[in-house]
């Protein structure tokens, strides 16, 4: 679970005690974090007492949590804290836009993106297609013959790909200049087609990573020994990575197709 799936302060400070494997010890440090005992963690746990902000921000601290987490975290134990209606109501309902605004971070990308649907199977079965449609968005790359040259496939393979996206209502035609009618488009996660695609996809990384002169190109892959907290932390930082991609891209000047892959998973 991800700090924010929790809508109550305390079921995320036991989610948190409960990973980190050693409660008796761990409760000790959490207490040192926060400035008090750790028979108050127990009695906060147990509902007979509540954190004050300040141990609330003791606690954040000690779980390395990002200042958006920090935030919510403290938000959270307002909330329980507050005897005030209107008070509540508020905080409420900032809780909601902060949880609203984590989940469009994967969201936002999908709503903005078009479902393909006729042709799927196709687009996402091999490289070559969703390389055509990125690079017609570059002008040096409108015609068939330049798309053949800079791909090295030969026209009629170019042809006959261009012909099926335009089925799809991916490309047109004006003459011999080729356009993308839809460049931001989405395959489901549960899409039989998705592993295939990110394969392919990753296979090619690797073959680049031979390939290509040192330093040319970025490739980065590791192993870290953290704690289930930090883990969810990562997370959060890779999924807002992802997101600000975006903002980079959207409004970018068409000049050269880049392939970026991102991989954060257990094992």
């Amino acid at each position: 679970m991800g700090i924010f799936d929790f809508e109550k302060y305390r079921d995320l400070i036991a989610y948190q005690i409960e990973e980190a494997g050693n409660p008796r010890g761990y409760k000790g440090h959490l207490a040192s974090a926060a400035q008090c005992q750790s028979s108050h963690i127990s009695q906060v746990l147990h509902g007979s007492l509540h954190l004050t902000i300040e141990q609330a921000h003791g606690m954040a601290r000690f779980w390395r949590f990002a200042q958006d987490a920090t935030d919510y975290f403290i938000t959270l134990v307002q909330r329980e804290r507050s005897t005030s209606p209107e008070f509540t109501e508020y905080l409420t309902e900032k809780i909601s836009k902060a949880r609203g605004k984590r989940q469009r971070l994967s969201d936002n990308i999908k709503s903005k993106k078009v479902v393909l649907e006729a042709g799927q199977s196709r687009y996402y079965a091999s490289w070559l297609y969703p390389s055509i449609h990125m690079l017609v968005t570059i002008p040096n790359f409108k015609t068939i013959t330049s798309i053949s040259r800079k791909l090295s496939i030969p026209e009629e393979a170019i042809e006959r790909a261009v012909q099926d996206m335009e089925s799809m209502g991916l490309l047109k035609r004006d003459g011999s200049a080729i356009s993308a009618v839809a460049q931001d488009i989405h395959i489901d996660s549960d899409s039989p087609s998705n592993i295939s695609y990110h394969n392919i996809w990753r296979n090619i990384a690797n073959q680049r990573m031979q390939q290509s002169p040192t330093g040319k190109n970025v490739h980065f892959t590791t192993l870290y020994s953290m704690s289930v907290s930090d883990s969810l932390k990562l997370k959060d930082m890779v999924l807002e990575f992802i997101h600000s991609t975006r903002e980079v891209v959207i409004p970018s000047s068409e000049e050269t197709v880049m392939c970026f892959g991102c991989d954060l998973f257990e094992l």
